[in-house]
């Protein structure tokens, strides 16, 4: 496989500063499209029905997202996408600029007098965009798996009061795998380097 390494001449041409006004439009285009969906089923004797769905981070997309942020907006080039999505860059390339491990060169350009301030305004520029993406999503994810949410979504689509009595019975054990699920995404989370977030 072919990587992309970073040139001297691409630190040189890149923007430096992305505008509030274009990393939101991004982020806005691009954060409710980093979702899987969860279903769950209540099996038992007295219930077997399917719960609303639940969600989680589809980590892949995240991440070509964000690759394809960083070089359309910061090096200015063209992106081979998929899904028609003008941000999702396709897995191949990808792959292409990820196994060229571009941050890296980054941060040892930074060794370079002439390209140290350039490169340093670049990967702090690309970490704001990176933390509000993240932020977004977080609270899209927060809000779409709250416990009130999923039960009038439920609620909606079955109304007597016996539906009502297991919804709640079913609730509480809702509440309590997603408490889980969201510990060990948590604690997933905390054991990623900082490559592997970027």
């Amino acid at each position: 496989m072919e990587f992309y390494k970073l040139t001297d001449d691409d630190v040189r041409n890149a923007v430096t500063y992305v505008s509030t006004v274009d990393k939101m439009a991004f982020i806005n285009e691009t954060a409710t499209k980093c979702f899987d969906t969860l279903d769950i089923t209540a099996n038992s004797e007295s219930l077997n029905s399917a719960l609303p769905s639940c969600y989680k981070v589809n980590t892949d997309r995240r991440s070509r997202f964000l690759m394809g942020a960083f070089v359309k907006m910061y090096l200015g080039k063209e992106i081979e996408t998929e899904d028609d999505d003008p941000w999702l860059m396709s897995i191949p390339e990808y792959d292409m600029y990820a196994g060229g491990h571009v941050f890296e060169d980054m941060n040892r350009m930074k060794n370079n007098a002439a390209l140290r301030d350039t490169c340093f305004d670049i990967l702090t520029d690309y970490s704001e965009l990176k933390y509000r993406l993240d932020s977004d999503i977080k609270g899209l994810l927060e809000a779409m798996n709250s416990s009130a949410t999923r039960l009038l979504a439920y609620l909606e689509a079955s109304s007597t009061p016996e539906a009502l009595e297991k919804v709640i019975q079913q609730a509480e054990k809702s509440e309590k795998q997603l408490r889980e699920y969201k510990k060990q995404r948590e604690g997933n989370a905390d054991g990623l380097s900082e490559t592997e977030e970027l």
